[in-house]
């Protein structure tokens, strides 16, 4: 239930922001917490304002772990997801290139793969090397489009497409999502700590 905008039911003053609002879990009226700190009791049940307290902040806690973990799996399909991509496009330059080329491919993955174990264990620059390294790695699927297209090998422009859209799906959930924002929120700003 929306409580801003509401009236307390204990002090009748508007209840201007979330993190101020309070609800009984048991009969489910609003409140602000400090007044239900003040008054102890639950003006229409009677319920304890500590009980309330902890199944608010319980209810909280829990929002948060679960918005947290979500954040951490979708880190980490993003990252299987662009190891695959990666591996796909040096398959390709197998084919296609010879040794110095299948060099930088495996370089590649070595990048992507130290990015996503920094972005996992909660290193903000990691993200931006993820963001850099998909654009690129988009811009290589345009180039194995064009290529493809050119000398009539519709496997490449099939394949550049398909690499060209993961990879933009990639980067729009590492970029946008709030969950991976949340993610990296919950590690202390050095990144140090280890999650379990």
């Amino acid at each position: 239930m929306q409580l801003v905008g509401t009236s307390c039911n204990l002090c009748a003053q508007p209840i201007r922001f979330a993190p101020d609002a309070g609800q009984c879990p048991e009969c489910e009226i609003g409140f602000h917490i400090s007044c239900l700190e003040q008054a102890g009791l639950c003006p229409k049940c009677s319920r304890n304002y500590e009980e309330a307290l902890r199944a608010l902040a319980s209810e909280r806690a829990n929002a948060a772990a679960a918005e947290i973990e979500l954040g951490r799996r979708m880190i980490l399909a993003c990252g299987l997801t662009l190891l695959v991509l990666q591996l796909a496009i040096a398959a390709v330059s197998c084919l296609v290139l010879e040794a110095g080329g299948l060099m930088l491919e495996v370089g590649r993955i070595v990048f992507l793969g130290g990015a996503i174990v920094g972005l996992y264990n909660g290193l903000r620059w990691a993200r931006r090397w993820l963001q850099f390294a998909t654009l690129f790695a988009a811009l290589v699927s345009l180039r194995m489009t064009a290529i493809g297209s050119q000398n009539g090998v519709p496997l490449f422009v099939y394949l550049g497409v398909l690499l060209l859209v993961g990879y933009c799906a990639v980067f729009s959930y590492i970029t946008f999502s709030g969950k991976v924002s949340r993610y990296l929120d919950s590690w202390p700003s050095s990144g140090a700590q280890i999650h379990t």
